[in-house]
């Protein structure tokens, strides 16, 4: 029988240390060999820490046996960017080696976050991904419509944890985010055409300006009780099912035109002024593109998601 060594003892030293921007800074010159940095992800980062959702943990800054930053260039460029000084472990004495596997474990998303604080009994994912779109509604993102172009920021899980505790705020009665996705999960047709949490997000914000309407418009189209082809719920579920069915992958802005458009006309009681989807002579299918385009001075003028009514 062979009795397995123990292993090695290492050297590495941890403290607690209150690390404001210039020593921040100071840290960060001893980065020299790290991964790419990510502006998005420091810059939410930073966000958190401004705005005291940020909380200290385990986590910490390393330094390797020569006094090189091996881990947490995030989190110290995020407090040199929010200006806030941050508690955070300092580790030293790190071998290099490290660097291989640090970060390699799968991230926690905004759902684990919800499941894990026990936030919301059920249906994490959708909650998380309607919390995420509703946050970045309000900043005005998901409005231009721009085909290939991401420019929505990132949302930490601090802010979804927030939004879901100001959610479950609500007077008894009023439609939070447990009561849209509840709701959204019925309307099987509609989640075939826009993932439950989009479905859920669009039951809140067209919730709050008429639920009867709401109900009415989203049961039409689960139902696909359509009055002719002008009906513009009608047109929304042909758009939705062309991109469907020929694999386009609409962005969450261009899923909110063509869901709006069609709600403000079915609110109005109209036929949309340009239809989304038309039936060719030939046969084919012609379907709305939305496409930017230049102006007289060459600056690329997109189309914008109108405001529900």
């Amino acid at each position: 029988m062979t009795l397995a060594l123990a292993p090695v003892k290492p050297d590495i030293t941890m403290e607690l240390e209150l690390i404001d921007p210039d020593k921040a800074e100071s840290y960060l010159g001893k980065n020299h060999s790290n991964r790419n940095l990510r502006k998005a992800h420091y810059l939410s980062q930073a966000s958190d820490m401004k705005a005291g959702r940020w909380q200290s943990s385990h986590m910490s800054i390393a330094f390797d046996t020569k006094g090189k930053l091996i881990d947490g260039q995030h989190r110290l460029h995020a407090i040199v960017e929010s200006g806030v000084s941050m508690w955070l472990f300092v580790a030293r004495n790190v071998p290099a080696s490290v660097q291989e596997v640090i970060d390699t474990s799968a991230a926690r998303t905004g759902a684990d976050a919800l499941k894990l604080s026990g936030r919301v009994d059920s249906n994490h994912p959708a909650v998380a991904s309607a919390a995420r779109t509703a946050i970045l509604w309000s900043e005005g993102h998901h409005r231009p419509v721009r085909r290939g172009v991401n420019g929505a920021r990132k949302v930490t899980n601090s802010e979804i944890t927030s939004w879901v505790d100001e959610q479950n705020k609500l007077p008894e009665g009023a439609l939070s985010i447990t009561g849209a996705v509840a709701l959204a999960r019925k309307w099987n047709q509609v989640n075939d055409l826009m993932s439950l949490g989009l479905t859920s997000f669009a039951t809140l914000l067209l919730g709050s300006i008429d639920m009867d309407d709401t109900i009415k418009f989203f049961s039409k189209l689960d139902n696909l009780e359509f009055d002719g082809d002008e009906d513009p719920v009608k047109q929304f579920y042909l758009r939705e099912n062309e991109a469907k069915k020929s694999r386009d992958q609409l962005r969450i802005s261009e899923h909110l035109y063509f869901l709006i458009t069609a709600w403000n006309a079915f609110r109005s009681d109209e036929s949309l002024s340009k239809p989304f989807v038309k039936l060719l002579s030939s046969g084919k299918v012609s379907v709305t593109k939305l496409e930017g385009k230049p102006n007289k001075a060459g600056i690329m003028i997109y189309p914008q998601v109108p405001d529900p009514v």
